[in-house]
């Protein structure tokens, strides 16, 4: 009976292997080798060391095995490129394979560079075809600095600017912050990210963001057209018309350099054309005409004696008339001409002088378009009563400039000798000292277009800003075009 018993025993046992048992559930079918990437820290700013990442390799059944050969590849995801992930011992063609050990994980240091984006690491073995990606985020560090693209510009009342600015960190990785824009000055508003020009003047605007600050300095004027002359091709200058804020840029036409004369444009409401004055074919100044498409012709006054250099075009506000200046021998002054667009009814209208050597009489006509101004060959200020042909001679010497005002029957003057301007024929009234030889009534007849000085040790004087001034209160408001602009003129 007690070998019976054992016996029993001995083929119960057998039985539960070959069942499995109850207690160990039925069996699991084999399936083929794998891999998975164990949980891992994937964000953080630049020049992090994250936790090192962790892949494990399974069998089919589900248990860690050792000694496979995992790879770990850099690929770019998104912005940025491979090199924001840092492995040690990467080879140069972006990749690391580590072995397995016996608890089935291969695993690597991950650091980042300082370059902010989005970055993928690609997990592969060899022999088995799953492959997964694990994804990076690399944010930017703290906030060290601001980029502003314009630091100084311009715009016009009641138009706009929104400036592109840059919150970067110490790796100059853009920042998602928004900046905060105020504007102490009645000439600009703000809203939001916006500026706007509220009133003709000038504006420094603040820019704060994360405890960094920034300034854009903004000035104010008003909505006139102009013409200019800009650097252009080797052998010329482009002609061109714009806004005075610098917006609205349009190329008319090339320019010859003219030996490094100037070109003079003018331009008035009553007609389309322009008039400059370079050297023609001739090797000679003479004064052209441009019409908007940029098409060009000599005025060609008929009359004029051969041989002539002709220079510094005036139109007449109704656009009836063109006066310049011209001679024909240099040992004569120049003299101040008139005649029609077309060249037609040319006229002299200056009497004859010496010439002392300067090349120009800088003829302006009246807004009443009843007189005429001009220098003589001793920069002296001369008025010219167009329909009798009076001349008178009040005391304004050392006359460099004209510009008529384009409201009132008066002329405005640059002396030479103290770069200042004078609005009066007795020269007593001043505008504005520090000045250089240009000047531009603007439409309203309460600005000027003119140009800063600065005087230098040995008598050497420097040109400095572009600015308009106000007549009345000397106020000046800076300008500063992003083109080498040469010369400017209003449209009047």
């Amino acid at each position: 009976m007690r070998m019976q018993k054992v016996a029993t025993c001995m083929v119960c046992a057998t039985a539960l292997v070959a069942c499995g048992g109850t207690e160990q559930g039925p069996l699991q079918p084999s399936g083929p080798n794998t891999f998975q990437v164990l949980a891992s820290s994937t964000t953080d700013t630049i020049g992090a060391v994250l936790p090192p990442l962790r892949v494990q390799a399974l069998a089919g059944n589900a248990k860690p095995r050792s000694g496979a050969a995992i790879t770990f590849s850099l690929v770019a995801a998104g912005s940025g490129s491979p090199t924001g992930i840092i492995l040690p011992g990467i080879g140069p063609e972006g990749s690391v394979t580590i072995t397995t050990g016996a608890d089935g994980i291969a695993a690597t240091p991950v650091s980042f560079d300082e370059r902010a984006g989005s970055y993928g690491l690609r997990i592969a073995e060899v022999g088995i075809t799953r492959v997964d990606t694990v994804h990076f985020e690399i944010k930017p560090g703290n906030a060290t600095h601001l980029d502003l693209t314009t630091r100084d510009t311009m715009t016009t009342v009641g138009s706009g600017y929104t400036p592109t600015i840059g919150v970067l960190d110490r790796k100059d990785n853009p920042r998602p912050d928004s900046p905060t824009l105020t504007a102490p000055s009645a000439a600009c508003g703000i809203s939001g990210s916006r500026i706007t020009g509220v009133a003709i003047g000038n504006c420094t605007v603040s820019v704060q963001v994360s405890g960094l600050r920034d300034s854009i300095v903004m000035a104010v004027v008003p909505n006139v057209a102009i013409l200019a002359t800009a650097d252009g091709p080797v052998l010329g200058q482009y002609l061109l018309t714009m806004n005075l804020d610098g917006s609205g840029v349009k190329y008319v036409r090339i320019l010859p350099y003219g030996s490094g004369r100037a070109f003079h444009p003018i331009k008035v409401a009553a007609v389309p054309l322009v008039a400059v004055q370079h050297l023609g074919s001739d090797q000679r100044l003479h004064v052209f005409l441009v019409d908007s498409l940029g098409n060009e012709r000599a005025l060609a006054p008929q009359g004029l004696p051969p041989n002539s250099d002709d220079n510094w075009p005036s139109i007449s506000p109704d656009g009836q008339w063109i006066y310049f200046s011209s001679r024909n021998d240099p040992n004569l002054a120049t003299r101040v001409w008139r005649a029609h667009l077309d060249g037609t009814s040319a006229s002299v209208l200056t009497p004859i002088e010496a010439s002392f050597g300067w090349f120009s009489n800088f003829p302006e006509i009246s807004a009443d378009g009843k007189t005429l101004a001009y220098a003589n060959q001793g920069l002296q200020l001369r008025l010219m009563d167009l329909a009798t042909g009076q001349i008178s001679a009040p005391p304004v010497t050392s006359v460099g400039y004209i510009r008529a005002h384009p409201k009132l029957a008066r002329f405005a003057t640059m002396d030479i000798t103290n770069y200042r301007i004078v609005t009066d024929a007795t020269g007593t009234r001043t505008v504005a000292d520090s000045v250089a030889s240009h000047l531009e009534y603007l439409p309203d007849g309460q600005w000027i277009l003119t140009q800063n000085v600065s005087f230098l040790p040995g008598g050497v004087i420097k040109t400095g800003d572009r600015v308009i001034l106000n007549e009345l209160t000397g106020q000046r408001i800076r300008i500063k075009y992003s083109m080498p602009i040469r010369e400017l003129a209003v449209i009047r």
